[in-house]
């Protein structure tokens, strides 16, 4: 069982190197408000990362098994609006 103290301290090396692992090279020297802002932003970034794989992933499986290239024509345009920035 872990204590208060220790929960919080794991807490806080959680964030350091999720932050480290992320290229915040100096993570380990930011103030407490700063790791957890930074780590949160940093988890936006990642799981809107893994999401848009996930979709991509999923528009190429019905790619393939679309009947007469819809399904290629809904992955171009997802990958065109990607290159877009939208």
């Amino acid at each position: 069982h872990l204590s208060s103290a220790e929960k919080f301290h794991y807490s806080l090396r959680t964030e350091v190197s999720l932050l480290l692992s992320e290229g915040h090279a100096h993570a380990n020297r930011y103030a407490l408000a700063k790791v957890w802002y930074e780590a949160r932003l940093v988890r936006e970034r990642v799981n809107t990362r893994i999401a848009t794989e996930v979709s991509l992933v999923h528009a190429a499986m019905v790619a393939i098994m679309a009947p007469k290239g819809q399904g290629v024509k809904n992955l171009n345009k997802m990958l065109n609006r990607m290159r877009d920035g939208n």
